[in-house]
């Protein structure tokens, strides 16, 4: 009886831990959740001071009659003109022409020869850490710098034209002829993003598996068929993450623009976010250069969600 006694005991106290621990386990969890929600609030003040409170105020000016005046009042009358006026607007027409042109070749140059230089660097084991590291250099080279260097390189007296002169090519004008300004600053930006499409690809080719190469080998498929029949396929998620990744990059391009050419001669290398920046502070019509710079927030922001939508498929398998 005492032995039945002493276990009814021994079952209720446990019954009694157990609830506690039961209780205790929810308030345990909602600390963390509270003390993790407290740490982002740091993040979430600065989105909101330096991304928010600027984009609110970008859409506020793009649906207003804005000048020197009014950015200083902080009051302005509201219109929908800006946006209304673009489409009638040949520079408007012209810029947007230019910048789907300037992301095209940026796009294509970076990824063609950035998935090239990915193969030489996964042959060449001996050179494969000098060529790792001259990417590195360039990639992280500042617009600015890359910009001027290049700058001079492709000017009438630059090394480009001498190196031409030696197999006897006329002079060109790289940056000064309207017909050539826009395709040589493309060309400078593509080799800028290059770096980042090689070692990214890079990684990708080494995950190839050897034997589906090797059994492709045996069975007499070429070189080209085991590159668009086996090697392509593993690489299509990354090259589809990738293509975005560079279209936003060239989309929003402007330090190689002012660098080079500042958008012309004319108007021949003028791209919208350019084309924003120079109605707004060359001409002081603040409202119709934040209409143009929505327009262009929104093919990022459309390709950002583009990106976002790829990258959760990937991750789901």
């Amino acid at each position: 009886m005492a032995g039945a006694t002493h276990t009814g005991s021994k079952l209720r106290s446990e019954g009694r831990l157990a609830r506690a621990a039961t209780w205790r386990m929810p308030r345990r969890r909602a600390r963390r959740e509270t003390l993790a929600g407290a740490a982002t609030l740091p993040a979430l003040a600065f989105l909101a001071i330096f991304a928010l409170f600027p984009l609110y105020e970008m859409v506020s000016m793009a649906f207003g009659d804005v000048g020197f005046a009014e950015v200083v009042t902080g009051e302005w009358e509201h219109t929908t003109s800006n946006f209304a006026d673009l489409p009638e607007s040949r520079g408007f027409l012209d810029a947007l022409e230019n910048t789907l042109v300037f992301v095209a070749i940026v796009v294509v140059a970076s990824i063609a020869f950035g998935l090239a230089t990915a193969h030489v660097i996964r042959l060449e084991r001996l050179s494969r850490r000098t060529l790792q590291t001259m990417m590195v250099f360039a990639w992280a080279l500042p617009p600015i710098i890359s910009g001027s260097v290049w700058k001079f390189i492709l000017s009438g007296n630059g090394v480009a034209n001498a190196l031409l002169g030696l197999v006897g090519v006329d002079r060109q004008l790289w940056l000064a002829d309207p017909g050539k300004s826009l395709y040589s600053v493309a060309f400078v930006t593509a080799w800028q993003a290059i770096p980042f499409a090689a070692l990214v690809l890079k990684a990708s080719l080494l995950d190839v598996p050897p034997e589906q190469v090797e059994a492709a080998a045996v069975d007499g498929a070429t070189r080209r068929h085991v590159f668009v029949h086996v090697t392509l396929p593993h690489l299509k998620p990354v090259l589809v993450v990738l293509t975005v990744l560079i279209t936003v990059y060239a989309f929003r391009s402007f330090d190689l623009l002012f660098v080079m050419t500042q958008g012309g001669p004319g108007t021949s290398s003028t791209t919208l976010p350019f084309l924003a920046w120079r109605r707004a502070f060359e001409f002081g019509h603040f409202g119709e250069g934040a209409a143009l710079a929505c327009i262009s927030s929104a093919f990022i922001v459309a390709a950002a969600a583009y990106y976002s939508r790829v990258s959760r498929r990937l991750d789901e398998g």
